[in-house]
């Protein structure tokens, strides 16, 4: 996604023509600007941003994951806390990669 983080369209602009073709968590608000998220990591095509400005089903402070083709948001942590105590469970897959080298 080249220039993300530019962007002042949103979600709904960017996919209206195949909607039904992106996994879309129901905590995201589709229709805030992309740019309006706090990107914190950023791999390429994917990362996590927080997100301020939630669905009435999420959390203002939640973390959103993209990944890109097929494209998709999903909400992974209800806020950067819980992402972190993820992180140090080891409930994410990438980081065993690292506790392998060590």
């Amino acid at each position: 996604m080249a220039d993300y983080h530019d962007k002042r369209e949103t979600i709904f602009e960017r996919y209206k023509d195949f909607l039904e073709h992106v996994e879309i968590d129901e905590k995201i608000n589709r229709h805030v600007p992309l740019n309006e998220r706090l990107c914190f990591t950023d791999c390429m095509n994917n990362g996590e941003h927080l997100d301020f400005t939630p669905n009435e089903a999420g959390q203002v402070g939640q973390v959103v994951r993209y990944v890109h083709d097929p494209d998709s948001f999903a909400v992974i942590a209800s806020s950067f806390e819980e992402y972190l105590q993820q992180l140090m469970a080891g409930d994410y897959e990438f980081t065993t990669i690292f506790e392998e080298e060590f």
